[in-house]
């Protein structure tokens, strides 16, 4: 008889994600996934090295560095040239870059939410909301972190990120959609997402009118170089700001709404805190 590789599959996967996972762990998850999703796992394997290696590397190595990341220097010429090169998302390497970035950052951003008791100050969560889910590893964490919620993530249609993220979710218990469903959330989680929109703060505005977040916990990094990532941002009237005059318009939205910041003391300030009850 021939075996039902998908069934031995999620056999496997009855591993929980979860804020503590080791990223070997994880990263083995996710190359099985990546099989299922019909890619190549061992290609995607060799890039993941390779994106851990330059997101670690010291600021002034990873700056020399920049001018070899084919994949990004691809997306800044795009932009250059007055037509963004969304395909970037479709790449292997951005998939790596996934990775590499939930273990350097959002990985630690869960956990200082967790640690702090950010995720304890509703105390019953019925949903949460993972804006430009990636691959779905933070958001199989907040699967895993709030079981009996709705975990909903958001993605690019049919991107290779997308299709994986769906299968993940398959495995661990959370959906992915293009765009936010008509509801409130209790808690919205956006690590590094608003950088890869053009117009930020229209998006946050539709966001907040939208889903009504209680608890959004957001870590912009605005006008950093990375792939998506925009050089400088425009305003709802159309002028050209600098990720720093971004950043100022952002926090005086969420104010203007209603949000209060709750000041954690995180390092660096990331993520933010953002409450309405």
């Amino acid at each position: 008889m021939k075996p039902n590789v998908k069934k031995d599959l999620k056999m496997k996967l009855k591993i929980n994600i979860n804020i503590n996972s080791k990223p070997s762990t994880v990263r083995s998850i996710l190359l099985q996934i990546i099989t299922e999703a019909g890619y190549n796992k061992t290609e995607i394997d060799e890039l993941i090295t390779k994106a851990i290696l330059f997101t670690t590397a010291p600021a002034a190595r990873r700056e020399m560095l920049r001018p070899n990341q084919e994949i990004e220097q691809r997306w800044y010429n795009s932009i250059k040239q007055g037509n963004p090169d969304f395909d970037v998302y479709n790449t292997p390497w951005y998939i790596a870059e996934c990775f590499a970035c939930w273990k350097v950052y959002s990985r630690k951003y869960l956990r200082n939410c967790e640690v702090s008791g950010v995720f304890d100050i509703i105390t019953t969560v019925n949903n949460v909301l993972d804006l430009g889910c990636g691959v779905g590893i933070t958001t199989a964490t907040l699967a895993d972190r709030f079981p009996n919620a709705e975990i909903i993530g958001t993605n690019i249609l049919f991107s290779m990120q997308y299709n994986i993220a769906k299968i993940f979710g398959q495995h661990f218990n959370f959906k992915v959609m293009e765009d936010i469903p008509e509801k409130r959330v209790d808690i919205v989680f956006a690590s590094e997402f608003f950088e890869h929109l053009k117009v930020p703060t229209f998006y946050l505005q539709y966001i907040l009118m939208k889903a009504d977040p209680k608890i959004l916990i957001v870590a912009n990094t605005f006008g950093s170089p990375a792939i998506g990532h925009f050089p400088t941002y425009l305003t709802h009237e159309g002028p050209t700001q600098s990720g720093r005059e971004t950043a100022r318009d952002f926090t005086s939205m969420l104010r203007y709404y209603g949000y209060k910041n709750l000041d954690c003391h995180f390092w660096n300030n990331r993520p933010q805190v953002w409450s309405k009850f």
